[in-house]
């Protein structure tokens, strides 16, 4: 695990997914020394000199993959030695610098004694670390001269794939055959595959339970109509790089199982903030109100740039927004100890930026921020708001209701680490992880809808019973847990369904759902666009566009809440929306099938209420259930 930093970046990654994803382009040679230095990030970096000297070893091949490959064997074998080397000498110095420990000095001096053992002690581990050092020396030179060659330390997916992967039709026959299984997961989200996944590389034995036609959630992809050139996303439209890493993971692969590339035209650029109320039709960036993103420092110095009068307040947004992003981490691994220890050291040892601001509103931040703000710049102000808040969509919540926390984390944190887009679309990631989990004796079957989640006296979850309608109502039990990937208000209702049947309180873990103090959020509306013509012809290049209602004295906060007030009342261009174009994002479009440059697809993504859609009539065959449900809700 190798990492860099410098002014400029700030990155901890794999030393391969380094060298793949942040000096090259996806279809660039990586053999020669002058494509190097055109694509290099730093050329005064140092970590890049040794990634060019290591190159040499396999300047035969310019294949990505296996030139990744090399380093990230040397780091393994780097790690191997230490650990081989350092237990080695650790064991037959622990011998030796232990035994006079227990040895009784004649004089009765227990002082001398015990000074005697902290040295011995302290010589033992000055052992270690030099015996580590050297293994580590010795192991990566061996594995650099090519001595000590790959070796296959994990899983890796089957060469060629089933068709039946991730459209596997549930079966009550196959499925209690495939039974007893240790863990049940409801749904199959990428939060539960990849749960599942880490329970398959554990040992478990995980059947997963999805009610769609296909595995993946917002994952899967889809044709619109019988037109099937055209593919589109669900859901997933772009994450940061070390998902790479994290998938693989994931799967306990020996090399990323989906390769993730970075989002960027030829400068770069992968995001575009676009102010609806500054635009004009010719000009600069900054007069047409674009802000381009490159990454966290190309960002920072922008907004200096176009708002010198408002330096202090920028300032103090990043000296907040940074130490709220630096206090996460610490908030999550608190959650790795039991609740009645956690909420102690959550109001002890978490510091007091945290309380005050992380849940604070985004607008109330801002606008205490940028309080003191000179009274010529209030236009500037305005500007500088939306700008901040501008990739507020990706929160999935309002400017005006979103956290502090939220908007930092995308206004700072996602230019910090950049964008990324898996090779071969989202629905790649899916298909590693049902792999994985098939490839551990698992299971994870579509068109299988769950009725109840059953619980046993103490109220343990035990198994599932499947719908009727669908499944036949079978049951299946599980031998540990049940996990429900399938959202609150889901696993609710299959567990109120189970306390119907068996007079059974849910708990008080389960409060109903007019008692939850967060109210249900907004949802989106999206458009799936099918372009003729090729990306150069088009003029189209691989970055998000982001308009947004803001500008000429209206603030990003105003024109949302308008949008949302009356969102067919307001001028189109003051409609916020996300404007992607999946088949540029995806590196590997045309690998298999080159006619497919001519197809290009869009997606226009905006924020919508729930309720401006009404309710619609189902069939709920349920005694005493009112036909009459939301369109979100579950037709059982």
């Amino acid at each position: 695990y190798l990492g860099q930093k410098n002014n400029n970046t700030h990155t901890r990654t794999y030393l391969s997914h380094y060298w793949t994803g942040r000096i090259y382009a996806p279809h660039e040679s990586l053999a020669g020394e002058a494509s190097f230095h055109k694509r290099s990030i730093n050329k005064e970096c140092l970590h890049e000199s040794v990634l060019y000297h290591l190159s040499k070893m396999c300047k035969a091949s310019d294949d990505v993959e296996e030139q990744a490959s090399v380093f990230t064997t040397i780091a393994r074998y780097i790690v191997l030695g230490m650990l081989a080397v350092g237990a080695i000498i650790g064991a037959v110095s622990s011998l030796i610098a232990l035994l006079p420990i227990s040895s009784t000095d004649a004089s009765g001096s227990d002082g001398a004694s015990a000074l005697s053992s902290v040295g011995n002690v302290m010589f033992m581990l000055l052992l270690l670390g030099v015996a580590a050092t050297v293994g580590a020396v010795l192991f990566g030179v061996l594995a650099y001269l090519g001595v000590l060659k790959p070796t296959s330390w994990g899983w890796s997916p089957p060469v060629k794939r089933s068709r039946s992967t991730c459209r596997t039709r549930f079966n009550a026959k196959t499925a209690t055959k495939s039974g007893p299984y240790d863990v049940i997961v409801v749904g199959s989200g990428i939060g539960g595959l990849t749960s599942a996944a880490c329970l398959s590389v554990l040992g478990y034995k995980v059947c997963v339970l999805e009610a769609h036609e296909i595995a993946g959630g917002a994952t899967h992809e889809y044709h619109v109509g019988e037109n099937t050139k055209y593919k589109f996303p669900s859901g997933l439209h772009y994450v940061i790089p070390h998902c790479e890493q994290v998938l693989q993971a994931s799967c306990g692969a020996l090399n990323p199982p989906v390769r993730f590339k970075k989002l960027g035209n030829s400068e770069g650029i992968y995001e575009r903030i676009k102010l609806s109320r500054t635009c004009v039709t010719e000009g600069k960036e900054e007069e047409k109100g674009d802000l381009p993103i490159v990454n966290e420092a190309q960002l920072r110095q922008e907004l200096r740039n176009r708002f010198p009068g408002l330096i202090p307040q920028i300032r103090k947004f990043e000296k907040l927004a940074t130490a709220v992003l630096t206090c996460f981490p610490l908030h999550s691994a608190l959650h790795a100890v039991p609740w009645s220890v956690r909420a102690v050291l959550l109001r002890t040892i978490m510091p007091s930026v945290w309380w005050e601001y992380a849940s604070r509103t985004a607008e109330d931040v801002l606008t205490e921020i940028c309080a003191d703000a000179p009274e010529s710049e209030r236009e500037n102000v305005l500007r500088l708001q939306a700008y901040l808040c501008g990739l507020w969509v990706d929160t999935g919540c309002a400017p005006h209701r979103v956290s502090f926390f939220m908007i930092a984390a995308v206004s700072l944190g996602f230019p910090h680490e950049g964008g990324a887009y898996p090779a071969g679309g989202p629905q790649e990631m899916p298909m590693a992880l049902v792999q994985r989990i098939e490839s551990a004796g698992g299971s994870v079957f579509v068109r299988a809808p769950v009725a109840e989640i059953m619980r046993d006296g103490s109220g343990k979850a035990t198994g599932v019973k499947m719908s009727e309608k669908h499944c036949g109502g079978v049951i299946l039990e599980a031998r540990h847990c049940v996990i429900s990937a399938c959202g609150y208000r889901n696993t609710y209702r299959l567990v109120n369904n189970a306390t119907k049947s068996s007079d059974s309180s849910p708990g008080k873990s389960f409060p109903g759902l007019d008692e939850l103090e967060i109210p249900q959020g907004e949802a989106f509306v999206m458009a799936n666009i099918g372009i003729r013509g090729t990306v150069s012809d088009l003029k189209l290049e691989c970055a998000n566009l982001w308009p947004q209602p803001a500008g000429d004295g209206l603030s990003i906060f105003d024109g949302v809440r308008a949008y949302l007030d009356d969102p067919l009342g307001v001028p189109v261009e003051d409609i916020p929306m996300m404007i992607t174009f999946p088949t540029i994002k995806d590196r590997n479009h045309t690998l298999n099938n080159p006619q497919l440059a001519e197809y290009q697809t869009c997606q226009i993504l905006s924020l919508a209420k729930m309720e401006w859609f009404g309710t619609v009539e189902k069939a709920v065959e349920q005694e005493g259930v009112d036909g009459r449900t939301p369109a979100w809700k579950h037709p059982e």
